[in-house]
């Protein structure tokens, strides 16, 4: 059973009802406090035009525009803030690797798993169709990516569709600009969640995994894609002036930490062992798989 996105959305941060307070004036910029002897750009303020209301509760800026031709909402706030709070430098290295990957779509759209021309793309949204309701239900799709509606979705019909990204997306529901360590959604309100290949993506994959637990019903589905690398086999980087590099055909380049290091994934998805921990771990969280398939990586599990 659907419902509003309106009912469904709390703070990020405190997970409190969203009630929305209007000016920020007196909110100081915790980047300052976190990055205390270092020079922040003066770029960096810009957020002060774009943050007009925060949550009356914790302070924390948040904006929430409706479209009103289509009746769905776009949620935002700033959750690099919250990442840094956590850890600084894994969190710079982490949004780093993110720009990489936002890049590398942009110049190699056939290289999201979101599009019909990824031979992986269509085998999982065959997968969902196959196993999954998507009618008439509450979805989220955390890692939604930049399409208007993801190849996997394409069969959602009158369901409630969240998409959760990073970054700016044309995702054709409503839409929660955020880190999947902070999920701005009530306790057990989601019936579905689909992660395809966004867990090697998480800043902090044990966190997110709670989060989106804490925002699943009992019974609700969480489908997976695990994008899986072995890069001592599958890449190696170009070494120039002291440091690695991972050099393409049409002139895209990127900075790796390693040789073998994968500029869009985070470390611990590099090691294969990480697909034996990633199912212990949902397992501890309650969850109990349903189908799998271990050749393509897809998995469904049940809370």
């Amino acid at each position: 059973m659907t419902t509003s996105f309106l009912d469904l959305v709390r703070c990020p941060r405190c997970k409190t009802n969203l009630v929305l307070v209007d000016g920020i004036e007196n909110f100081v910029n915790p980047l300052f406090d976190i990055f205390e002897d270092e020079t922040l750009h003066s770029a960096s303020n810009n957020w002060k035009s774009f943050y007009k209301t925060y949550c009356e509760n914790c302070k924390l800026p948040i904006d929430l525009k409706e479209n009103s031709e289509i009746g769905t909402f776009v949620l935002s706030y700033p959750y690099d803030w919250l990442l840094a709070e956590v850890d600084k430098n894994k969190w710079a290295k982490w949004k780093i690797k993110q720009l990489n990957s936002l890049t590398s779509g942009i110049i190699d759209p056939s290289s999201s798993y979101s599009t019909e021309s990824n031979t992986v793309s269509v085998l999982f949204a065959e997968f969902l169709e196959k196993n999954v309701n998507l009618m008439d239900t509450n979805i989220l799709d955390v890692g939604c990516g930049p399409l208007k509606r993801p190849i996997y979705l394409e069969k959602a019909k009158g369901s409630l569709l969240v998409g959760l990204d990073p970054f700016d997306t044309s995702f054709e529901g409503n839409v929660i600009t955020g880190a999947s360590e902070f999920i701005p959604l009530a306790d057990e309100t989601i019936q579905l969640v689909v992660a395809s290949s966004t867990i090697d993506h998480f800043f902090d994959w044990p966190t997110s995994l709670k989060e989106i637990s804490r925002v699943m019903r009992n019974n609700g589905k969480l489908v997976i894609y695990q994008h899986l690398t072995n890069n001592e086999i599958k890449y190696k980087g170009t070494k120039i002036l002291g440091k690695w590099y991972r050099i393409y055909e049409n002139g895209y380049i990127v900075e790796l930490e390693n040789k073998t290091d994968d500029p869009f994934h985070t470390t611990i998805s590099q090691n294969l062992d990480w697909n034996l921990e990633l199912p212990k771990y949902l397992i501890t969280l309650g969850f109990k798989q349903l189908e799998s398939d271990s050749h393509q990586s897809f998995s469904i599990w049940q809370k």
